[in-house]
This record gives structure tokens, sequence and C-alpha cells, in this order.
């Protein structure tokens, strides 16, 4: 019962398990599984940590249909206070998600748990809401805040190999080789991405106008002056 990685074994059916045994377990017992808890360390694997005490708040708050509030980081490290009705938790790939209809924004929301913090649930129920469906496999520009189209000189098959699923979408022939659309959490992540896909592929890659190009080519810019400014560094020294 440490913190859970997206891609721990544990699972959302554990998760659900663990919510009903925390509901249970008499006063000493719980007791001595707090502590058991807190004692434990998992050691880093280089993948987003959830604290499994959050994941338990938002799956009891889902439950019992109790509104929860949050701090939400976006791209830009950008900090947004949000009102949630939780509907779903979710695991895909590295990470865990909470589907959740957001009061202020007065519509549906993916929201990445590990970019949450002071996490808490409030006295106020909410009337279940039918939740739409996710589709991890389609609507990408509606999961990810950082969109862009891209295209490569490598063929929509090699690509495909490459670049998951979860982040692949709209790709297509073009006479150069193919473009797609592609998206992640934040700009800097997306360009990094790409990247490892460019080098892996040994092509270049060339962004298509549309309304993330200049976002996604400031990140570029970004990643490239830093990269600069270590190699200059590293020359000095």
């Amino acid at each position: 019962m440490v913190a859970l990685s997206g891609a721990d074994e544990v699972g959302e059916a554990a998760l659900r398990a663990l919510s009903k045994l925390d509901q249970v377990l008499p006063p000493k017992l719980r007791a001595i599984v707090t502590a058991v808890d807190d004692a434990t360390f998992a050691i880093p694997r280089g993948r987003s940590v959830v604290d499994l005490h959050v994941l338990q708040l938002l799956a009891t708050a889902q439950r019992d249909h109790t509104l929860v509030c949050i701090s939400y980081r976006k791209h830009a490290d950008e900090r947004t206070a949000r009102e949630v009705e939780p509907a779903r938790l979710m695991t895909q790939g590295e990470h865990w998600y909470l589907q959740g209809y957001d009061r202020k924004r007065d519509d549906w929301r993916v929201f990445r748990i590990d970019r949450m913090s002071e996490v808490s649930s409030t006295i106020w129920n909410f009337q279940p809401r039918r939740a739409p469906s996710i589709g991890f496999d389609r609507d990408l520009a509606s999961r990810y805040e950082c969109v862009a189209r891209i295209e490569m000189a490598v063929s929509p098959e090699r690509l495909a190999r490459r670049v998951p699923a979860p982040y692949l979408d709209q790709l297509e022939p073009t006479e150069r080789g193919c473009q797609f659309l592609t998206g992640a959490p934040t700009w800097d992540d997306l360009a990094w991405h790409m990247l490892w896909v460019s080098r892996d592929l040994d092509v270049s890659l060339t962004i298509l106008e549309g309304p993330g190009a200049e976002s996604f080519r400031s990140a570029l810019a970004r990643i490239a002056s830093q990269a600069n400014n270590l190699a200059t560094a590293f020359t000095e020294a």
C-alpha cells in the first residue's frame, strides 16, 4: 500500500477493493494499516508517483457522490483551483487519471492525478451525471491540452510502430511521408517526445500550421537553448 505509479500492477480493481476495505476495517486495524502505509517508501522508478491516500479520497468521493476541490497544474506550471464531481478513475500508460465534471468550466475534464495538489473532499453531494466515453484511442484533441500537427519523412506504418496509439491520431500518408496529430499534457513533454521519435527514426520533423504550432515551436526552441547552454558550459569547463 505504498505510493502508486500508473504502471503498477495494483490496478483499478485493487483500488476499488482498498476503498471498500477501508470502510469496514475496525479502528485499531485501520490505524495499523495507516502506520504501515506511512512507514513504507517506494523506491522511485522514474515514473510519476501518485499518493494512495489521494486515490482513496477520490475513489470514496466518487462512490459517495461528494464534490472535491483540487489545485491543478497545467502546462507552463500554471495552477488553477477546480471543483470537480468525480466520475471515473483510470490508468493509461504510466499515469492515473480522474474523469470528472468541472463545475467552473461547466464541462467534462480528464485530470492527471500526479498534477493535482491540495486535494480535499467537501460535505457537498451531487447528482451523478452520465460520463462521456473517454476513447483513449481517439479524440486526442479532447484529451490533451497541447496538440500539434506534424509531418515526418517516414511511412505511416513505421511511425505507428514508434508512437503509442494514445498519442497518435489522424495519421495519413503524404508525398513526403506522413502527417499526424499528436498531443501531450505540456508543450515541453510533447517537444521531448517528438525529438526522441525524430532521433529514433532518423528523420526530421515539420510543424504544420495550426492552433498549437507556435507553442510547439517555442518549446523546441527552449530545449535547443538549454542544450546549447549545457554544451557551452561543458566546453568551457
